[in-house]
């Protein structure tokens, strides 16, 4: 598994950011984050991070490429809202849909029980608010 280096500024331009040592962190971070979501959900697949702007949501899935796709907003998150959104993409992955169907809320309820996903899930769609995940 690797993160992608395309780090793009929101003008679209690809920067040199991913040699900064912040950014080297961060994906440290993804790398550690997607592992733990890939387990949470038993999921084999590999499976590619990249951030670059969305348009019209925070994140998205490439089922062909096993790909998730995540807005640079999303970096803003605490780790734990970075993790649920890691989760939420590949629950999509792992029930082969892009709808949340009841396969889709059976693999988000076994990441995470009790209700914990519908709170985790608010509190991203909370702090952007201007973004759909």
């Amino acid at each position: 598994m690797m993160i992608l280096r395309n780090i793009m500024n929101f003008q679209g331009k690809l920067t040199g950011l991913w040699k900064s040592p912040s950014f080297q962190r961060c994906a440290g971070m993804l790398e550690e984050l997607l592992e733990r979501a890939k387990e949470l959900l038993e999921c084999r697949r590999p499976v590619k991070v990249k951030v670059r702007p969305l348009k019209t949501s925070v994140a998205r899935i490439s089922f062909k490429y096993g790909t998730i796709t995540l807005d640079p907003s999303v970096l803003e998150l605490e780790e734990e809202e970075i993790l649920y959104v890691l989760v939420h993409e590949l629950a999509h992955l792992k029930a082969e849909t892009t709808y949340h169907s009841s396969a889709f809320w059976k693999e988000m309820e076994r990441a995470f029980p009790e209700g914990k996903a519908k709170e985790l899930e608010d509190r991203v769609m909370m702090k952007l608010h201007g973004k759909m995940v």
